[in-house]
């Protein structure tokens, strides 16, 4: 776009953020490939070599962290490219991203045992506090002295879910 004087200009910081982006999401794909030997361009469950869920290394942060990596350097491109109108295309290629690790997770929560289990510790599907599955609003409250004229009720927020206590024992009173 700028480099043919079709669209506005492109600070050379901006340039360089998405170089940075780039090295990023390739250098974020390494410990991906590390932790999960079942990574794969189809989504199915490898039963053949004995599939396992895999809940270590990037995977105890988010539950795509490939996906998250592709983002980075989707985003990294058309900023080093100087094209602000690439980034409708990244748009809309993120939207296809999370529309398929929304079907890639029912999958796998259908046909891998310890799924269910795994997504219940890990919340965050592609990058923490930005998109999970129990974002539940919370509060906050406001100190008195802090703010005299506010009121002195909770303000909503979304935070990050906490973990629920494990169930009582089997034969235990409630």
């Amino acid at each position: 776009d700028a480099q043919r004087g079709h669209g506005p200009y492109i600070p050379s910081w901006v340039e360089v953020a998405g170089a940075v982006l780039i090295l990023a999401g390739f250098a974020a794909t390494v410990p991906v490939f590390r932790a999960n030997s079942f990574a794969a361009p189809v989504v199915r469950v490898q039963d053949e070599r004995g599939q396992y869920v895999v809940d270590t290394g990037p995977y105890a942060l988010v539950r795509h962290p490939m996906y998250s990596a592709a983002l980075l350097y989707l985003v990294g491109v058309p900023l080093l490219l100087g094209s602000w109108y690439g980034l409708i295309g990244t748009a809309l290629i993120a939207i296809g991203i999370a529309w398929r690790a929304s079907k890639e997770e029912n999958l796998l929560k259908r046909d891998l045992a310890g799924y269910g289990a795994s997504r219940a510790s890990v919340s965050w599907r592609l990058a923490p506090y930005v998109w999970g599955t129990r974002l539940a609003p919370c509060s906050v409250p406001i100190h008195p002295t802090a703010l005299p004229s506010a009121p002195r009720r909770p303000l909503p927020r979304f935070c990050p879910p906490r973990a629920r206590p494990p169930p009582p024992p089997p034969g235990s009173p409630p």
